[in-house]
């Protein structure tokens, strides 16, 4: 399974509807029916990978030296 696929059974298993999800995450609805289903496009976890590294990055950079930007 997918960690998009993961990230919304977590969501569903807390509560969330598909509805919920949609409209406080910005992704369409359909498009959160099909990833809880496994149809995820590798593009999605490539990004979810890349959202973990701007957090983890942001956490552990020394006061006053954020990210660098290119």
């Amino acid at each position: 399974m997918s960690k998009t696929s993961e990230n919304i059974q977590s969501l569903r298993k807390a509560g969330m509807t598909q509805t919920e999800i949609a409209k406080q995450s910005g992704v369409p609805q359909c498009r959160i029916s099909r990833w809880e289903k496994g149809d995820v496009p590798k593009a999605a976890d490539d990004a979810l990978k890349l959202a973990d590294l701007a957090r983890r990055m942001a956490i552990t950079a020394p006061a006053g030296q954020g990210m660098a930007h290119a």
